[in-house]
């Protein structure tokens, strides 16, 4: 699979060109993240203590990247594959409900799997994977040159907060592109990608070149979710070198959402 669909040029020149991707590397993300075995097993976005359910905004999104009917029959589908006496290794990839403790697995949900399975597992979740990896299209399109503008993480923050106050339905439409580390590992620069909807495409930074990384859905259940996921950055800190600072105090939002919401400040 070739992904996102085209280039894609944003702010100061950042650039996203299409990569090719393996079916490894297809199914171990849509079994982690859409199919939802990442957050079922108490890891990442939207785990919690207790009973996790699998799905983390996948429905919501719309359209739909994944419901529930199409994952009970895909990961029933998926079970009964087999080559040369070997099935899908995933655990309780058919429960929607987990409260367990997460099973001894070192994360390779896919990468390991037989070249036979892979492929014939791709096929089966075809479908799903254009679903999702279309993600990465639909937020960077917004984005792209002419179509963005460069604002103030501080003007976001009050633009933000004035239309949750007022008249949340106006935050639809809005896509923050913001840049910043990944976590602890302050040698790896990301760029995250928050959608109104809950979306978030997350790259790898390399000079001023964008490599998909990992798309997220988060359930925005009210406007208060809505806005903190959106007002919602990779951090930065003042030790940080300069070289690394490109967007440290501003982000890049659709120039039309930008325009229209105006009346707001």
């Amino acid at each position: 699979m070739r992904i996102p669909d085209r280039d894609y040029v944003v702010a100061q020149d950042l650039r996203c060109v299409p990569t090719d991707i393996d079916d490894y590397v297809v199914q171990d993300n849509l079994i982690r993240h859409p199919f939802g075995i990442r957050t079922l097993f108490g890891r990442g976005h939207g785990a919690r203590q207790g009973k996790r359910r699998f799905d983390l905004g996948w429905e919501a999104v719309a359209p739909p990247v994944l419901t529930s009917d199409e994952r009970l029959r895909l990961t029933t589908a998926i079970k009964q594959l087999e080559e040369d006496g070997k099935r899908c290794a995933v655990p309780r990839l058919t429960k929607e409900v987990y409260g367990g403790d997460p099973p001894p697995m070192r994360g390779k949900y896919c990468l390991e799997c037989l070249p036979p399975l892979v492929s014939r597992c791709a096929t089966l979740c075809h479908e799903i994977a254009r679903r999702y990896f279309g993600l990465i299209d639909r937020v960077l399109e917004p984005l792209e040159e002419e179509a963005g503008v460069e604002v103030l993480r501080t003007e976001l923050l009050e633009r933000v907060m004035a239309l949750f106050l007022r008249s949340p339905q106006r935050l639809e439409g809005l896509v923050v592109l913001s840049l910043g580390f990944a976590g602890r590992d302050r040698g790896m620069q990301i760029a995250w990608v928050n959608a109104w909807d809950g979306v978030r495409a997350e790259f790898v930074v390399h000079g001023r070149s964008l490599r998909w990384r990992a798309t997220y859905a988060r359930t925005a259940q009210n406007p208060s979710q809505r806005a903190a996921f959106l007002l919602a950055f990779p951090a930065y800190n003042r030790t940080d070198p300069p070289r690394s600072r490109l967007l440290s105090e501003t982000c890049w939002v659709p120039r039309s959402w930008w325009k229209e919401t105006g009346d707001v400040a």
